[in-house]
């Protein structure tokens, strides 16, 4: 079996460490360029990749099985690898406790002004009384889940522990009253739902995959939707929000803020008028990678080579006809 990675930016001892964790008698390639990518893929078994785009796909004679080691599957053409019988699949699921706790650390940042509280203390600024400085609890606040998929559940439990109301959304919630009553939930529905949890939310976290359906899915017309005193915070996709509509509502204190992993621009450019907002919290896409995740995440794609290996099923299958 013939496996190519374009894996090195997880850098470290990644060449090492996917040698030792493949099947026996595995020939293994870590090509440079784009070019040397299409030559190698030509005669490969399984490409281990974040990206995978038509053309290499249409270069591929005999690939099985695209796999990421990442949660989301929106940089592979998994439509033109279905058509040609190739399986893609993602390591989702393996980063959702990491990035569910980066959601809470944004809330807590946004309501407690860490950044700038920080910054006053870097300056020789001690508070005093007389700032006026008040931050929020999360206890008693509403968080709305958009998205709850096992990213969503995660972080269901834990804001379940600062004693917060729960309303959550999915796409197909199968048993809404089971699944309320088993997660402790306040509320759960489908996507015709969502105008009801912008509307009463304190907190608002997408957790939603990249698809048509989602692409843009908080436009102006849902930020209007929100409280003025709510928070949008985005740990899944820089495109499932209007970044222009969030700009302009935060700038007009429409929103109280936002806490933002991702991007509508990947990687997003220096001008971007998001750095010059003082009511927003901005992490580098580092929710989900802990030392923890990394191992997780890499072992189970590693595991779906295995099991192309051995015949049997390969787990977290993208689906063309979902979109993700």
């Amino acid at each position: 079996m013939k496996v190519v990675c374009l894996w090195k930016y997880f850098g470290g001892d990644i060449e090492e460490f996917v040698k030792k964790n493949l099947p026996p008698g595995t020939e293994l390639v870590f090509p440079d360029t784009e070019e040397e990518i299409l030559r190698e893929i030509e005669d490969a078994d399984v490409l281990l990749s974040h990206w995978a785009p038509a053309k290499i796909i249409e270069k591929a004679k005999r690939l099985k099985l695209i796999q990421t080691a990442a949660a989301g599957g929106d940089s592979i053409d998994f439509v033109a690898a279905s058509k040609k019988g190739i399986m893609a699949a993602t390591a989702s699921g393996c980063n959702a406790s990491a990035t569910a706790e980066h959601a809470i650390l944004l809330m807590l940042a946004l309501v407690r002004r860490l950044p700038q509280e920080i910054n006053r203390l870097l300056q020789g600024k001690w508070k005093k009384w007389e700032d006026k400085y008040e931050g929020y609890e999360l206890q008693n606040k509403t968080l709305g889940i958009i998205g709850f998929g096992k990213i969503g559940v995660e972080l269901a439990k834990r804001a379940k522990a600062f004693g917060m109301r729960i309303l959550a959304i999915k796409k197909h919630p199968q048993t809404p009253n089971v699944e309320k009553k088993e997660l402790g939930l306040d509320f759960l529905g489908g996507l015709d739902s969502l105008d009801y949890v912008l509307k009463n939310s304190d907190f608002v976290v997408l957790c939603v995959p990249l698809t048509e359906e989602t692409k843009e899915l908080i436009g102006e017309r849902e930020i209007q939707l929100m409280k003025k005193t709510a928070y949008l915070i985005n740990v899944s996709r820089g495109k499932a929000v209007d970044e222009k509509a969030l700009v302009e509502a935060l700038k007009n204190g429409r929103i109280a803020g936002a806490g933002l992993d991702v991007f509508y621009d990947y990687i997003p450019s220096p001008d971007n008028p998001l750095f010059k907002l003082d009511n927003v919290v901005l992490t580098p896409h580092m929710g989900g990678w802990t030392k923890e995740s990394r191992e997780r995440c890499l072992r189970f794609a590693l595991e779906n080579v295995w099991r192309i290996y051995r015949g049997e099923p390969v787990k977290n299958q993208l689906r063309a006809e979902l979109g993700y």
